[in-house]
């Protein structure tokens, strides 16, 4: 007993920040980075995981909750996780990156779970933070992209969320549950999202509608012209002018070739100047 209250208080300490060593970057080494990534200007994850504590809709529990997501050991691991997103999303062939994130995921991660016991949470809690906890870190991570990458909001609704989601609370539960299941306990601990679900499938409906209107306006546009063109070229071409002189029926059988038929002249099928001209002739 006092060996297993040893470990614990040690494993405290640890994500108190007590015995936790920090690396060095070398500077001849340019390979090495300090471990963990520093909570500096270029990225402040408390401000976005507070964001997600105050949108996330719970019965009780909620103070809980938010001590743990804004333990420093949580701050950490919303940046490799959020890194790790931005790779496996964002940047085609970064498996070696993907894995070298997930390395340092696996290094944090066991000081989180020790710090659910600083927090001193009766067991039958500890179930209930270890289910909130990573839809709590995925909407911050969609937070961190929404308004890091405004110009990019597109992209992350629909399916972006629906993979972000599973893809971290299977890798932070080591649960393989279902899609749905996941998106059942999201929609209900975040109202919003079910909202902006429901809005993302009525704007594509909407510009799928009009994008088949577009291309429907386009081919009757496109079978008009081609209509018209096509009676306005046989409008356009003569009728073959035979003989003036009506031939006779020998001359017929003497000159006509094979297969050659005759067709009765049109006049009004010829072209203003060549009736002047034959009514010239006739003169």
């Amino acid at each position: 007993t006092k060996s297993k209250d040893q470990q614990g208080r040690q494993l405290v300490d640890e994500v108190n920040g007590k015995g936790i060593k920090h690396a060095v970057p070398d500077k001849c080494n340019p390979h090495t980075e300090e471990w963990p990534i520093p909570l500096g200007n270029d990225m402040k994850p408390e401000l976005l995981i507070r964001l997600s504590c105050e949108k996330i809709v719970l019965p009780s529990g909620e103070s809980m909750l938010k001590r743990l997501a804004l333990h420093s050991v949580s701050l950490n691991l919303y940046v490799y996780m959020f890194w790790f997103v931005h790779c496996r999303f964002f940047q085609p062939h970064s498996g070696k990156e993907q894995g070298y994130l997930l390395g340092k995921v696996a290094a944090v991660f066991p000081h989180f779970i020790a710090s659910i016991s600083s927090l001193e949470a009766p067991p039958q809690k500890r179930d209930f933070l270890f289910r909130h906890y990573p839809l709590l870190l995925s909407k911050a991570i969609y937070l961190g992209f929404k308004y890091l990458c405004p110009g990019n909001h597109g992209l992350f609704r629909g399916a972006f969320q629906r993979v972000l989601y599973l893809s971290v609370f299977r890798l932070l539960t080591g649960v393989d549950i279902c899609p749905g299941s996941v998106d059942a306990l999201r929609w209900k601990v975040y109202p919003e999202d079910a909202a902006d679900e429901q809005n993302s499938e009525n704007q594509d409906n909407d510009a799928n509608r009009k994008r088949s209107m577009r291309s429907s306006r386009m081919a009757a546009a496109a079978r008009t012209v081609i209509t018209s063109h096509s009676r306005a070229r046989r409008r356009s071409v003569p009728a073959p002018i035979v003989a003036l002189v009506k031939p006779t029926k020998a001359a017929n059988e003497s000159n006509l070739l094979p297969r050659q038929q005759q067709v009765n002249f049109d006049a009004c099928a010829v072209s203003p100047l060549l009736q002047q001209c034959l009514k010239s002739v006739e003169g």
